[in-house]
């Protein structure tokens, strides 16, 4: 009995309702209701209707048809062509027509000879846009094309267009090639070209091609796309004056990071003039891979 007072109790607490809210519950659910059911009621009154989606007919405008009854009235008529010779460069449409072309076709064809276009020999006449292949197989053997035009045709072409006389090719030194010379080289442009002029104003030039490896942008591929176009002159070489070069130009080549340059300079500063080439091994800072690279190209002086 006391759990029914409580739930009664409880229900009164927090489900009593005024008058007013009360109505308005009740007019809630009456709207919830006719929502739901109206729609079923309307399909029983109003039942849908099968739609027929069968065409009968469709009319066209006579307009419309013309042109294409006037070309399938062409190509429907072969039977009654007369076939004969012609020049497909001088023959007018109307003839086209009565050869079994279409009128289309036949316009197309004018249209190419009046732009310029001459038939060279009489298979030319496949080429012509939406031709028919057959009705061309038909007409080959009665096209005759005159000669004489056919050749000036040529001999025009030739006047206009004359072979150039092919230049040799001379090929590259390196160490001497302005900007114009190595841009004529194979994916050389203008911006290589500088690359390559300041690389070998740096190192005093090329003993070697190989040594365009060096440069950033250049590799072994196009290398040998080079391989018979390029080739290096030794006696162009500006060589390195070890015992009197100043820091400020020792490091300004590729080979040397400034701490080595400065390395060197610093050993000469100490020790006295270099005596051999094989004393630059002394200074601990260079590597023997960049004393190899410099070796060609210093002298005692």
């Amino acid at each position: 009995m006391k759990g029914i007072k409580r739930a009664s109790h409880f229900l009164k607490q927090y489900f009593v309702y005024s008058k007013s809210e009360r109505k308005g519950i009740y007019a809630l659910l009456i709207l919830i209701a006719f929502a739901l059911f109206v729609p079923v009621l309307y399909k029983q009154l109003f039942p849908p209707q099968p739609i027929d989606f069968s065409i009968t007919t469709i009319p066209f405008a006579k307009e419309t048809l013309e042109p294409y009854a006037a070309d399938s009235f062409a190509q429907s008529n072969k039977s009654a062509i007369q076939l004969f010779h012609f020049n497909p460069n001088t023959v007018d449409s109307a003839t086209l027509v009565s050869l079994g072309f279409a009128s289309k076709t036949a316009r197309s064809i004018t249209n190419y000879r009046n732009k310029g276009g001459k038939f060279k020999k009489p298979e030319d006449l496949y080429r012509i846009f939406n031709v028919d292949s057959n009705l061309i197989s038909n007409l080959l053997p009665y096209v005759q094309i005159d000669a004489e035009g056919a050749e000036s045709q040529i001999d025009f072409k030739k006047n206009n267009y004359p072979n150039k006389e092919r230049k040799a090719f001379v090929p590259v030194e390196l160490n001497t090639a302005d900007s114009l010379q190595l841009v004529s080289l194979y994916r050389i442009g203008p911006k290589m070209a500088s690359k390559i002029i300041d690389y070998r104003n740096r190192i005093g030039g090329f003993f070697r091609v190989e040594q365009l490896t060096e440069i950033w942008g250049i590799d072994e591929f196009l290398l040998e796309e080079l391989n018979g176009k390029i080739y290096v002159d030794v006696s162009k070489v500006k060589y390195l004056p070890i015992n009197t070069i100043t820091y400020d130009e020792l490091k300004l080549n590729p080979y040397l990071r400034f701490k080595i340059a400065s390395a060197i300079i610093n050993y000469r500063k100490h020790h006295g003039d270099f005596k051999r080439v094989e004393d630059l091994k002394q200074v601990i800072l260079l590597p023997d891979s960049t004393y190899q690279k410099l070796l060609p190209y210093i002298i005692l002086k």
